[in-house]
């Protein structure tokens, strides 16, 4: 049996990806992220077809089919999709637990699996490393940067720990 917790997480990353273009409609979004995920991954799920056009004559076309994906890597991909940068910004989505974080913090020291998570509202959010700002931040969830120095505190003590 598949793995249930899977549903909401996927879910709620297509929910933040859709609320970064809200113009789109629901297989827009789907349709692109397929597109894209095809791109990225040696054309996956291309298939070359033949249709009929306007004219009634047969012409090559090319379709996407993923059946056989497996949720796993599409979850992957959709997280990878949302911590891309965007202008200088990472997004992200929220955990409620830090153990279920997947993200990084980049510095120019250091690379490391986030253990260290700010918590505002009961969420948890990684924390990136500014190279021409020299700090640490958060990005909201509406993708606005928030500076603390109560979050580069923290990053520096996790530092001295390990």
């Amino acid at each position: 049996m598949r793995e249930e917790k899977r549903i909401p997480r996927i879910l709620s990353l297509l929910e933040a990806l859709w609320k970064q273009q809200p113009e789109l409609r629901f297989h827009q979004l789907i349709s692109n992220l397929q597109h894209v995920y095809s791109d990225e991954n040696a054309n996956y799920g291309k298939q070359q077809v033949r249709k009929l056009d306007e004219s009634g004559n047969w012409v090559p076309s090319a379709c996407l089919d993923f059946f056989y994906l497996e949720d796993e890597k599409w979850e992957a991909f959709l997280q990878e999709q949302l911590t891309k940068t965007n202008d200088n910004i990472l997004w992200f989505h929220h955990v409620t637990d830090h153990k279920d974080c997947t993200h990084f913090y980049i510095d120019e020291e250091n690379e490391l699996l986030l253990s260290s998570l700010h918590l505002v509202n009961h969420k948890y959010y990684p924390v990136y490393y500014d190279n021409e700002e020299k700090d640490y931040y958060i990005v909201n969830e509406s993708g606005k940067r928030c500076y603390s120095i109560d979050i580069a505190v923290k990053v520096k003590m996790l530092k001295q720990r390990t």
